[in-house]
């Protein structure tokens, strides 16, 4: 089962090369992401994972980073960013989602996909991670 994943991850791999775009049918079985800081280190979301607790976790999955690079930018204690040395001068910041090990089934065949962060904004709908921080309705 190994030697077929492989084999299979390798055939994908050479139809991306060649054709440059492919389409999979599969199952995503769970989205894995990795945390640098605070309590959590890995926060798995699985098919039982319920949308509450998805809905609660938004602000562990996003971060704030360079708008040009989007490496994460670290903030003092007065909550002002570090600025992105590799970018200078440039000096916005913008969230992000945090990029996923997203792993697909079909069958017997499961395989992990790093997804980057561009592809974790169509994966929530489109919906850009800077709006989750926005407020919703009128004020009356």
């Amino acid at each position: 089962s190994f030697a077929f994943s492989i084999k299979l991850i390798a055939i994908v791999f050479e139809i991306v090369v060649s054709i440059g775009v492919i389409q999979v049918k599969a199952r995503v079985s769970q989205l894995k992401f990795t945390i640098s800081t605070g309590q959590y280190r890995q926060l798995i979301f699985c098919a039982d994972t319920s949308l509450e607790c998805v809905l609660a976790s938004l602000p562990i999955i996003t971060y704030s980073g360079c708008a040009k690079c989007g490496l994460e930018l670290q903030a003092d204690e007065n909550m002002i960013y570090k600025q992105c040395f590799r970018c200078l001068p440039y000096n916005k910041v913008k969230i992000f989602y945090r990029p996923a090990l997203m792993t697909v089934e079909d069958g017997g065949c499961e395989i992990n996909v790093h997804v980057v962060s561009e592809l974790m904004e169509k994966i929530f709908l489109n919906i850009p991670a800077g709006w989750l921080n926005r407020s919703v309705g009128t004020v009356l």
